[in-house]
């Protein structure tokens, strides 16, 4: 399992650190007018704990009951939406008259994770129900 989470882990800095500087820049120089409600490493900070965490829990799931691993990874999905809606929250109740900046700078980064994840756990699964 830890070579398994390793593995996902050297994938994720990856990205993150390729997505982060990318997103700095876009933020910082591309798009200064805007004042964002989150800086950047809050969003990737926040993405990169609930996204660890949900995969080890799947892989922990996925090596004590093999079977259950795809329904845990289906919870899970949801339970990072509603991780997501709450980080959300300051924002939707500040007073900022134009948020969809700040959401697409939550929203993009999120899917991006989310893909990674998903990828990474069904290839998990379709190796097992392979075997």
């Amino acid at each position: 399992m830890l070579k398994q989470f390793l593995s996902f882990s050297k994938i994720l800095i990856t990205l993150s650190l390729v997505s982060y500087v990318v997103h700095f820049i876009v933020v910082s120089k591309l798009l200064s007018e805007y004042s964002y409600y989150y800086p950047v490493y809050t969003i990737y900070l926040f993405l990169i704990v609930v996204t660890s965490l949900i995969v080890v829990t799947i892989l922990a799931i996925h090596k004590n009951y093999n079977d259950k691993a795809g329904f845990a990874f289906l919870a899970f999905s949801v339970l990072k939406m509603l991780l997501a809606v709450i980080f959300l929250i300051p924002l939707i109740t500040s007073d900022l008259t134009n948020k969809v900046p700040d959401i697409l700078s939550f929203f993009i980064p999120y899917f991006l994770f989310l893909t990674l994840e998903t990828v990474y756990i069904l290839n998990l699964i379709n190796k097992t129900s392979s075997n």
